[in-house]
């Protein structure tokens, strides 16, 4: 695993609308509703339609950044 950084919503592709998330557990999150279970090294490409949602952010100054406006328009996933 390389060391760039990714973020993603507490949010299931396919389930989001159950609003329930991932738990974490093992170097894995796991989908709260389906039970999926996506290994951290994958989580970039899920599994089938089933995968974390992610949202793009940056690096700046030493910290990362997601904006105002990304984050807004991915409040109807929770």
């Amino acid at each position: 695993m390389d060391d760039k950084t990714l973020s993603f919503l507490d949010a299931c592709a396919s389930c989001y609308p159950h609003k329930q998330g991932f738990r974490c557990e093992d170097n894995a999150v796991i989908c709260r509703y389906c039970n999926v279970r996506y290994p951290l090294s994958k989580l970039e490409k899920g599994t089938g339609s089933y995968y974390p949602i992610k949202i793009e952010g940056r690096m700046e100054k030493g910290k990362y950044l997601i904006s105002a406006d990304t984050l807004a328009k991915a409040a109807d996933k929770f």
